[in-house]
């Protein structure tokens, strides 16, 4: 028993042995565990650390990261963080892509808002702008700055690029230059030297007529609060800033509240796309004009800038049914925005709005003309270019009878010349109201858009916040991943480029033929016609003059001449007898509340009975005049007339185009 009873003993004692030693390892285990655990952290920590240290080193060499608060500017945040170059200084020329949209007054506030969402920054940008005595610069379009972007200074010359989007720009970092190091270094051309924005510059001052130097010298300046973020969209990545601040000439002063959306990296109708959501959400308008076209005109002291008339248009020899298009409506669209903008700024003139509805007949020209067989073209462009076109139209009578019948009519001896006085007392606000419209504006930005190379239906995808990179890079124009082609390739390419070419001379000449025939159609029996057929003769003569400026560059300058020649004192004639169609109608209404307005009447009516004959006259004239494209067209028969999109030439060039 007393062997059995210590044999037990001995047992118990080496378990208790055994679950002591397993007790031990445990705790020794959990020990190592968290020491494990404790050094991950603190390497964790350390590398954070350093992180967090090289970081406030690279921030410091770029930013300013003190915060400098706003003595100047009026803005709810009374402290400016992180003032820093919406991009970084470079050296390298470039090619700037963007849009700019007014703010009005009641949706500042929003716009600021929806601009403050992600990681959105706000910059104080204060710059001088240069310009010769005699301004030479502003004259060539271009401007010459130098900017303060928190610690940096940075000069910026930006010219004209092709179309309504793009700008060359080129910056330059001026070394040294900061808030804290004294005044600002001397404005140096030559620091643009080997840029194309460079040459321009160059070209601008170059001595004249014995000059030795050609000094510059401050003539405006900007002081402005941008609040800024990167945006994403499908298409590419856009910065939204929202300029508030003024532009200061002197004692004289412009308030600017503005949005800028420029493309970052993508496609050019991503910046499209972005404005046509902001500006239906927020009741935003088209502005073409710089800040550097309005402190030239500040500083001139002048109210408005002249209206913009159409430019010629040089399409290139080998353009195709899409690039002549789009060269076309780019142009056109130029001069309507270009003048919408100072409609919609209300600091325009008669001459304002009545350029602004020739830019939209020309463009509805333009869409006549390519109707059918240009790709991307929307059939119900012409119907809203139409609407807008009306629209004006009043203000537009108005304004053509104070400038040439009413002073007429006074000189005779007339006792009534009010023949306005019962129409709507706000119909002079009109222009303002279309030129800020939303569907102005949309239709504007759809046209832009097919313009930047984009299809005319709808916008492309959403948005999202935030500094988004990465992008895919767009292929070669060629197809090839290095844009390497071989001669077999490049003969390819010339005598499909020579065939296309040469079914858009055929399709246009097919157009262009049918519209010459009904001119003189009408033409032959205009004595006879009634007052709302020889209105149509004046429509159709405008289309055909328009349609021949926007092809002139492809035939020959002085058979293009002689036909408008031929052309124009038509155009003319009948419309001072559209004119006196308008004025009779006026008159003919007040009758009603005036009678005095029957001698008006009589005395418009003698007139346009007397013009007849003359006009009858210069289309004899035009009838004699031979078409500059003759020998190259295939005649359009009458069954055709109704309309060409199937003609054989037409169906070629939409082959070609596709």
């Amino acid at each position: 028993m007393a062997g059995a009873a210590g044999t037990a003993g001995a047992g118990r004692a080496k378990c208790a042995r055994r679950n002591a030693r397993k007790a031990r390892s445990a705790r020794k285990g959990r020990s190592a565990c968290a020491c494990a655990c404790g050094a991950w952290w603190a390497r964790e920590a350390r590398m954070r650390r350093a992180h967090h240290r090289a970081g406030r080193r690279r921030d410091t060499a770029r930013d300013d990261l003190f915060r400098e608060r706003s003595h100047n500017l009026a803005h709810p945040d009374a402290m400016i963080r992180r003032p820093c170059p919406r991009r970084p200084p470079t050296d390298a020329p470039m090619t700037e892509i963007e849009l700019k949209l007014q703010v009005p007054a009641d949706a500042q506030r929003a716009v600021d808002a929806a601009v403050g969402t992600g990681r959105a920054r706000r910059t104080r940008l204060r710059a001088v702008y240069y310009d010769t005595a005699d301004r030479r610069l502003a004259a060539a379009g271009i401007a010459l700055r130098v900017r303060q972007e928190g610690r940096v200074r940075v000069q910026t010359v930006k010219a004209a690029g092709n179309g309504l989007l793009e700008r060359l720009e080129h910056n330059v970092a001026l070394s040294g230059a900061s808030r804290d190091a004294g005044p600002a270094p001397a404005v140096d051309p030559a620091r643009h030297a080997g840029t194309e924005a460079g040459a321009r510059l160059a070209a601008a001052l170059a001595p004249r007529d014995g000059e030795t130097d050609v000094p510059l010298q401050a003539v405006y300046r900007t002081d402005i609060l941008r609040h800024h973020r990167t945006l994403r969209t499908t298409g590419g990545v856009v910065e939204l800033a929202y300029d508030t601040g003024a532009i200061l000439a002197g004692d004289r002063r412009m308030a600017v509240s503005e949005l800028e959306i420029e493309l970052v990296r993508g496609r050019p109708e991503a910046v499209v796309d972005v404005a046509r959501r902001w500006a239906a959400r927020h009741g935003l308008w088209i502005d073409l004009r710089t800040k550097a076209e309005r402190g030239e005109r500040l500083a001139r002291g002048q109210d408005q800038a002249p209206a913009v008339k159409a430019a010629p248009i040089a399409l290139a020899a080998h353009a195709t049914v899409d690039d002549a298009a789009r060269s076309v409506l780019s142009s056109c669209l130029m001069q309507v925005l270009a003048n919408a903008g100072e409609i919609a700024g209300a600091r325009h003139g008669a001459d304002h709005v009545h350029q602004m509805r020739v830019g939209l007949r020309r463009l509805r020209t333009a869409l006549r003309l390519f109707d059918g067989w240009a790709t991307g073209i929307d059939p119900a462009w012409t119907q809203e270019i139409a609407v807008v076109f009306r629209q004006l139209g009043g203000q537009r009578d108005r304004d053509a009878l104070e400038a040439t019948l009413l002073p007429r009519l006074r000189e005779a001896g007339a006792p009534f010349t009010e023949p306005f006085s019962a129409e709507d007392p706000d119909a002079a606000d009109a222009p303002v109201q279309v030129a800020r419209s939303a569907a102005f504006t949309d239709l504007a930005l759809r046209l832009q858009r097919f313009v930047s190379g984009g299809e005319s239906g709808g916008e492309s995808g959403g948005e999202s916040g935030g500094g988004a990179d990465g992008g895919s890079a767009d292929a070669s124009a060629d197809g090839s991943a290095d844009g390497s082609t071989d001669e077999s390739a490049g003969g390819s390419a010339d005598g499909s480029a020579s065939a296309a070419q040469e079914a858009l001379r055929a399709g246009l000449a097919v157009r262009l033929q049918r519209w010459h025939r009904q001119v003189r159609r009408d033409a032959r029996r205009f004595e006879a016609l009634p007052d709302d057929a020889r209105h149509r003769l004046r429509r159709r003569v405008k289309r055909l003059r328009y349609a021949v400026e926007f092809v002139a560059a492809l035939y020959g300058r002085r058979k293009v001449a002689r036909y408008l020649a031929r052309l124009a004192p038509v155009q003319e004639q009948l419309g001072a007898y559209n004119d006196l169609c308008v004025a009779i109608a006026l008159f003919s209404r007040a009758v009603t509340d005036d009678p005095r307005a029957w001698f008006a009447v009589g005395w418009l009516d003698a007139k346009r009975t007397d013009l007849v004959p003359t006009i009858t006259r210069t289309l004899a004239g035009l009838r004699r005049a031979r078409p500059f494209w003759d020998g190259r067209a295939p005649r359009a028969d009458d069954a055709a007339a109704s309309g060409d999109r199937d003609h054989p030439a037409i169906a070629r060039a939409r082959q070609r185009a596709q």
